[in-house]
């Protein structure tokens, strides 16, 4: 039997089985076959891995292109970024305040002229209309998952123009999707009254930097908005995913979460950022961002909960800011800055190589889980019918992180001039090479909508 391509000499990290030597064998875009090293096998294509791991191509869940002011032309840009990094599929966040059809057509026509990797949509919920719109949004976009701010209260929202929300309106949300298996309420959990006063009292301190931003935001806040998020989750029956966990607190609070939820999963996300920098990180307040970068002791719970399993997922909470919307005080400072790039090797260099985190585990988290949590069927596996989405990985690679290097829009990364170990030196997508040696060889374009429908 002839493949299109072959990929020989590597070790494959398969999520559900660990780390294997195998001939992974590629078919029309999917992973055909999976053949024992030495096994003769005919290729139009042969790719030598020696001496690398092959990842599942890695699944970015948490990305804002089109966001703050940001043009959708960004996608170009950004998926590039992804493809750098090993990311190989992305959800894109698309928050309006009214019907998300026009927003809809918009997005996928940039995606499709433009996307290097495969892009799904998360829609944010701001209006009962919205939410009683939901079975359309499933039915007709492929959209599962729904996104809810529960810090937008007050004028915060009306001053984002999405307008404001509540929690009576979360459980409204919560309520529908317990209606469509397979769908999951997406929340941003940060008690943001605690938030204006805690803030309202270190200004008057004049404090400022990275630790100022964490004590207006302490961890305290996450873990109080999760409980309220947790108990109506439960009384809805609806599945909860907690995006950018952050503090030490919350993965406290999740794993009471967890043990109460009486059948209602409760998924949690963390970031690259959560998990590597802290206050005192020398990139100041290029790392602003909400909920805040945190401790040294914050950073060790989220690792201790990423290999105890509390943590499911790795989104990187991706936005392409320039360093000029980054000036100021820490007040004045925007939040948010570019990770998809930087994603696997921040995952390695502080995981594996620093804390001894296994390669299965960090294959888990950047990819396996979020593809079962978000209906992406056939992503984030090495299993034989998979999409054959891959990153080739030279463990040992290190690297000065460089804006230019990463290519996205945004001209800084908050790990500017750092060294991180382990990076993807090849990426696949759906079985065409997209980057090779932190070179894009793809085109424009390739990358195709990923419709997310629940299954049956």
């Amino acid at each position: 039997m002839r493949f299109d391509t072959i990929i020989e000499n590597g070790t494959a990290v398969d999520p559900q089985l660990g780390p294997r030597e195998v001939t992974i064998a590629i078919r029309d875009g999917r992973i055909a076959a999976l053949v024992q090293p030495g096994e003769a096998v005919e290729s139009e294509q042969q790719i030598d891995a020696k001496g690398l791991f092959i990842f599942p191509g890695l699944i970015d869940p948490h990305m804002h292109i089109g966001f703050v002011g940001l043009p959708l032309t960004d996608v170009a840009s950004e998926t590039r970024s992804a493809a750098i990094g090993g990311v190989t599929s992305i959800i894109n966040y698309v928050l309006k305040p009214d019907d998300y059809a026009e927003p809809f057509r918009e997005f996928v026509d940039h995606l499709e002229r433009l996307a290097y990797v495969d892009m799904g949509i998360h829609f944010g919920i701001f209006s009962s209309e919205q939410i009683a719109a939901i079975p359309s949004y499933i039915d007709e976009f492929g959209v599962s998952s729904f996104k809810f701010f529960m810090t937008y209260k007050g004028d915060e929202g009306t001053r984002r123009g999405v307008g404001t929300t509540d929690d009576g309106l979360l459980y409204e949300l919560l309520r529908e999707v317990a209606r469509h298996p397979g769908t999951v309420a997406n929340v941003h959990a940060e008690n943001v009254e605690m938030v204006w006063r805690d803030e309202a009292r270190v200004r008057e301190l004049g404090l400022d930097g990275l630790a100022a931003h964490n004590e207006a935001r302490p961890g305290i806040t996450e873990a109080a908005a999760m409980v309220t998020a947790g108990f109506l989750s439960r009384a809805a029956g609806a599945p909860l995913y907690l995006v950018h966990t952050s503090s030490k607190e919350g993965v406290a609070e999740v794993a009471k979460l967890r043990s109460d939820a009486a059948g209602s999963p409760v998924y949690v996300e963390t970031t690259p950022h959560n998990l590597g920098l802290t206050v005192e990180s020398p990139c100041g307040l290029l790392a602003k961002v909400n909920p805040p970068v945190r401790s040294l002791e914050d950073v060790e719970a989220l690792w201790l909960a990423v290999e105890a399993g509390v943590v499911d997922s790795i989104g990187t909470d991706h936005a392409p800011r320039m360093r000029a919307e980054k000036a100021g005080n820490v007040w004045e400072a925007g939040a948010a800055f570019p990770g998809v790039g930087t994603m696997l090797s921040v995952l390695l260099t502080e995981g594996f190589h620093r804390r001894g985190v296994s390669l299965q585990r960090i294959a888990q988290i950047s990819s396996w889980n979020t593809a079962r949590i978000f209906n992406l069927h056939r992503k984030g596996s090495l299993e034989v019918g998979a999409d054959a989405d891959l990153a080739i990985v030279d463990l040992e690679q290190e690297r000065t992180v460089s804006a230019e290097y990463l290519q996205s829009r945004a001209d800084f990364s908050p790990w500017e001039n750092e060294r991180l170990k382990g990076w993807a030196v090849q990426t696949l997508v759906r079985g065409q090479t997209v980057m090779r040696e932190g070179e894009i060889v793809g085109r424009e374009g390739f990358g195709t909508y990923l419709r997310r429908p629940p299954l049956a």
